[in-house]
């Protein structure tokens, strides 16, 4: 893909649905390799589902389909499972990066990690039925869910991270799970909600749950003992005020985009810092700031008052609809620090619960970001990035980066 043209740009619809059994859909992932097979196949996406099962499906063509029928109850060409009798939900997966890409990881709700190789589909040993195997190694990380998994895509770091319900995050050596490489202690009293690997570094960023207790909870990078090419165990750049549930890294700007549940959404430049001697604060910019203006029900008429429901339930808001009709929201490019905090038992519709970068490398400025509400916010990043930085940043990844 790259760049389109002006006259290519149409209003996006849905091309294809696949409908299946197995309960809600924890997390989605097309396999690096791509899979494609010109006019045939689109490419191998795996499914992790509440039932415990992983779906690997052969998506098809997507000129071959026919517009009559864009919802199908689609077979998979694969199912893994943990265990032949796990109906365990599987949460988190992870294609292995490197080439051949044939193992995939996947964490569940019981705090397992199981690690299934989708070549060994012939093999009687773990083979179920003709399409469902088992896992070839499997392992308890955590005493609880399993919350984050993602694996390092540097050339000879064979290393995984797992974070935990149990407020643990552990490093684990690929080639040996006995007992975690590295972790952090609990008595941070924080639980990891998102964040992973660095694209190309062996860094991991992570974003905690916990800055209702104390002021220690903050985003930032973590070396990976051994692999790291930098001294400082940790390097903070920015300090946490409201849980941050969604992180997105960039793969050319060595960057991230991340949402808070204040509907704040920041622009972190990390390479400032591990590339050149920054002060914290240049490392971080906030991108906008939503901000509410009032409730609608504090300006309706009195014969309106009368009939408000007194049932708390009805304050949640979960869908666009809900919220336009109760809210007035106001968003502020580059807020002042100082600026007034939205309660998130007010407006949780303002939760910031995912963004992603676009990895073309033609347009990688864009990123967007999505809010509880239904709306999704395009963001270009107008950050410069120096010569210098650049430089070192790509010499770095020409020893780095995996084939």
């Amino acid at each position: 893909m790259s760049c389109l043209e002006r006259d290519d740009i149409s209003k996006p619809q849905m091309i294809f649905g696949i409908a299946h059994e197995e309960g809600a859909v924890w997390n989605l992932k097309w396999c690096p390799s791509g899979g494609v097979i010109e006019n045939k196949r689109t490419g191998l996406l795996a499914a992790a589902c509440s039932s415990g099962k992983i779906l690997i499906y052969a998506v098809p063509w997507l000129g071959d389909i026919d517009d009559t029928n864009r919802i199908s109850l689609m077979n998979p060409v694969l199912i893994l499972q943990m265990d032949e009798n796990n109906e365990t939900p599987c949460y988190n997966i992870a294609w292995q990066p490197s080439s051949p890409h044939n193992l995939l990881y996947a964490g569940y709700g019981d705090g397992y990690v199981a690690v299934f190789n989708i070549q060994d589909h012939a093999d009687s040993m773990l083979q179920v039925e003709h399409n469902v195997i088992l896992s070839i190694n499997l392992f308890q990380a955590h005493l609880t869910e399993i919350c984050l998994l993602s694996l390092c895509t540097c050339k000879d770091v064979n290393v995984m991270l797992t974070c935990g319900n149990d407020r643990m995050t552990k490093l684990w050596d690929l080639t040996d799970f006995t007992s975690p490489i590295q972790m952090q202690c609990p008595a941070l009293q924080k639980k990891s909600v998102s964040g992973g690997f660095a694209p190309h570094l062996p860094i991991f960023i992570t974003g905690s749950d916990c800055t209702y207790f104390n002021d220690a909870s903050a985003l930032g990078t973590y070396p990976v003992r051994d692999f790291a090419y930098i001294k400082d165990r940790r390097a903070r750049f920015h300090f946490q005020t409201s849980a941050h549930f969604t992180l997105s890294s960039s793969a050319y700007s060595c960057s991230i985009i991340s949402g808070s549940e204040e509907g704040h959404v920041y622009f972190h430049h990390y390479g400032k810092g591990l590339f050149m001697r920054k002060n914290k604060k240049e490392m971080t910019t906030s991108i906008f700031h939503t901000k509410l203006v009032q409730k609608k029900n504090d300006v309706c008429d009195d014969d309106s008052k009368e009939t408000k429901s007194n049932n708390p339930t009805d304050e949640i808001t979960s869908t666009y609809e809900h919220a336009f009709g109760k809210y007035i929201l106001d968003y502020v490019s580059r807020p002042h620090l100082k600026e007034k905090k939205i309660l998130n038992e007010e407006c949780d519709v303002a939760n910031v619960i995912s963004s992603c970068w676009n990895n073309n490398a033609n347009n990688f400025k864009f990123a967007t970001v999505g809010q509880k509400c239904g709306l999704v916010h395009m963001i270009y990043v107008q950050e410069p990035l120096s010569q210098h930085q650049v430089t070192k940043f790509h010499n770095y990844l020409k020893s780095t980066v995996i084939d």
